[in-house]
Order: structure tokens, then sequence, then C-alpha cells
């Protein structure tokens, strides 16, 4: 979409007096479109916003997002929404990138995933397979959790608790790749 804006504001030339802004206000208004169309056809609000902040520069990417995340069983969406919430409370500091010499046992796995994984999710949300994307973080909630059962994050080391942010901020990253679930809000199930 933002080439297609941009293309669009280059035609009119000096008449936009700042092309940045003027895109930033279409794709605002082309993203505001795209949620009320889609919660005037019953679609849950925050999951259309979960699929929105992910996806809504790319309309049928946020689409097949969308009817995924509405079609899937609510105890999974709770569960992986729980878990990414709780990843935002806990990062503050973070580096560049996760130092794997510094992991303990306990933390190996979590890391296994989002360094083996992350690739995969990020294939099926470009080939709009959701279904598939979704599945792989239904396996990845219960291995966030024993993380957070297993693993003190904020250590005293700073180098170490900075690699232990960052390594929850590299799941984050991975999780919203598919859908902001930070933006469910939490049901009962």
């Amino acid at each position: 979409m933002d080439l297609l804006i941009g293309t669009a504001i280059e035609q009119y030339g000096a008449l936009v007096a700042d092309p940045a802004q003027t895109a930033s206000d279409i794709a605002t208004f082309f993203m505001d479109r795209l949620s009320a169309m889609t919660r005037d056809e019953g679609v849950a609000y925050d999951r259309v916003a979960a699929a929105l902040a992910s996806h809504g520069q790319r309309p049928l990417r946020f689409r097949a997002c969308l009817d995924v995340l509405t079609a899937l069983d609510e105890e999974k969406v709770q569960m992986i929404a729980e878990q990414a919430k709780r990843l935002v409370r806990i990062i503050r500091e973070k580096t560049d990138r996760v130092d794997p010499a510094l992991l303990e046992d306990a933390e190996k796995a979590l890391y296994a995933k989002c360094s083996d994984r992350s690739q995969a999710l990020q294939q099926w949300v470009a080939r709009r397979e959701f279904t598939q994307a979704f599945d792989e973080l239904n396996v990845w909630a219960p291995v966030i959790a024993k993380y957070f059962e297993d693993v003190m994050v904020n250590a005293q080391d700073d180098t170490l608790r900075r690699n232990r942010h960052s390594l929850l901020q590299m799941t984050l990253d991975a999780i919203r790749t598919v859908a902001d679930m930070t933006a469910i809000e939490k049901r009962e199930v």
C-alpha cells in the first residue's frame, strides 16, 4: 500500500506540501476504513485491532489474518494473548541481539523456538497461511509460560538481564509478525 500511496502522491508533485504527512494521513484513512468495514460485519474490535496492527498496510494479509483469528478457539486465542501481554509488561531493557552464550538451560527452549521457527512464521504470513502460523504460536505459548516459571528475568547481572529482555523482545516480535495479540481483550473461557 505504501508504494501505491507514494506513487499517487508523486503524481501531484508540488501540490502536496508535505508528502510524508500526506502518505501517513492516507494510510491512516485506509486502516480506519478497513477497521470500520470489518467491525460493521460484526467482527470483534479487538480481533480487528490485532490483525490491523500487524497487517494494516497489506489488506489481503489483514483479511486472511482476521478470518483465521476470528475462527480460532477462544481458549487458544486467550493463551497466546496472555503470553504476549506478559512479554510486554516485562520487557524494559534489551541489547541489539540475543547472545546464546549467556543463555542458561531453562532459556534455551524459548530461544530455539524463536531462532528456529520465526522464519517459518514469516513465510506463512507472507503466503497468508495464518492457520499454520497461529497453530505454531499455540505451540509457543506453553514454552513461554515455562520460561517465566523457570527463569528470573530481572537478574541482578545487567548483561544477563538485558540478554533476557532481548530474548523476550525477539519472542514478542515473532508473535507480532502474525498478529498483535496484545490487542486481544481478556475473556473467560
